[in-house]
């Protein structure tokens, strides 16, 4: 970490600590986050993130929150290492998600050192072939970095208003030969969501968490927008808007405030009712299920024009999407069915998060 790094987060917990004083003054926020860390074992930073400095939510209702780096209850430790490659590789992922009957987006190709598009040749023999919009992901990518959706119009490919050649897409691909992207078809959005943000495909995050009786259930939903003419809806300034378990949109948040209207194109997000809702929900089960294997999965699926797809799952699913939700992801149904840790607990071997290396043993090792 260099200094401005450390600057900057110098600034941001001195805001936070700033902001927490409307509520109590730093000696009484000290003595609160130790009691949050000895009772539900709620890190400084889930407790400023949650803001449980503010009141207002019980003590159950609080350790039912997932934090980042520890939390009362902690679904990620049933993720055994020797399986994530199933979801942390993509291309490994895609083959299962077809190998499943599972309806995803179409896979045309594959690009790197070890796939079907080795060299800049090929590469461009395949572009020049191409009639139709296309999305490349990086095999080993998270958080969309390094997406590249690029459309076909009049011989040309556009990626958002820029125009790229073959040798700009060359250049963005060789860079990670090694790990590798996917060619994929490009999804549309259903007309509902297409309205809102066009730009990016607009997905829902669905968590979904195996208990110890080996039953998946619905941790929370977050339907996720781009903004900004970003092409991709998980990117640092996305727009989060939670859904009930009707399916109705209840709240939405961007750049940490909540707002209720789209700030790009003006359309409402909260108070929307998704008629695919239960079908979505349906499909993050079921794929859940074909994933036995796994513990907790996030999954990305899109509402397509041509249904519910998914696009993608995540073995590492983002916590921040609690804030909208207003909840924790533990549910009453889940509580009583899944391990508990207090501050003292040992983690077992399995892939933790962050810094999962130093507190397992490779599968390898015994």
């Amino acid at each position: 970490m260099n200094q401005n790094d450390v600057v900057r987060k110098a600034r941001k917990i001195l805001a936070q600590v700033n902001m927490a004083r409307r509520y109590r003054d730093v000696f009484d926020q000290i003595m609160d986050i130790i009691q949050h860390k000895l009772r539900i074992n709620t890190s400084p930073r889930d407790y400023y993130k949650y803001g449980f400095y503010a009141g207002g939510k019980t003590w159950e209702q609080k350790s039912r929150y997932v934090g980042r780096t520890g939390s009362r209850y902690w679904p990620f430790e049933n993720n055994y290492f020797k399986y994530t490659v199933t979801l942390s590789d993509k291309y490994v992922q895609k083959t299962l998600i077809h190998g499943f009957g599972l309806p995803t987006s179409k896979l045309i190709t594959s690009i790197g050192e070890i796939y079907e598009i080795r060299t800049q040749g090929q590469l461009n023999s395949f572009l020049d072939e191409v009639n139709s919009d296309i999305a490349l992901k990086p095999i080993d990518g998270a958080g969309g970095e390094r997406i590249l959706v690029l459309s076909r119009r009049l011989g040309h490919f556009l990626a958002g208003n820029k125009q790229y050649s073959n040798e700009m897409i060359w250049n963005h691909v060789r860079r990670n030969l090694k790990g590798g992207f996917l060619v994929e078809e490009r999804v549309k959005n259903a007309a509902s969501l297409s309205t809102i943000y066009p730009l990016s495909l607009n997905t829902f995050r669905v968590v979904t968490i195996k208990t110890k009786d080996q039953i998946w259930h619905l941790g929370g939903c977050v339907l996720k927008f781009g903004s900004g003419g970003s092409q991709v809806d998980n990117s640092e300034d996305d727009i989060q808007v939670a859904v009930d378990e009707n399916g109705m949109t209840v709240s939405a948040y961007w750049r940490d405030k909540a707002i209720t209207h789209h700030p790009d194109t003006g359309m409402p997000l909260v108070g929307i009712e998704l008629e695919e809702y239960k079908e979505i929900i349906g499909l993050a089960l079921k794929a859940s299920e074909k994933f036995c294997f796994m513990g907790t999965i996030g999954w990305d699926i899109a509402l397509s024009d041509r249904g519910p797809l998914i696009i993608e799952g995540n073995t590492k699913w983002s916590t921040e999407y609690q804030i909208p939700m207003g909840r924790g992801y533990i549910t009453d149904a889940m509580a009583g069915d899944l391990k508990k840790r207090h501050m003292f607990s040992r983690w077992n071997r399995s892939r933790m998060y962050p810094n999962f290396h130093r507190r397992t043993r490779w599968p390898w090792q015994g």
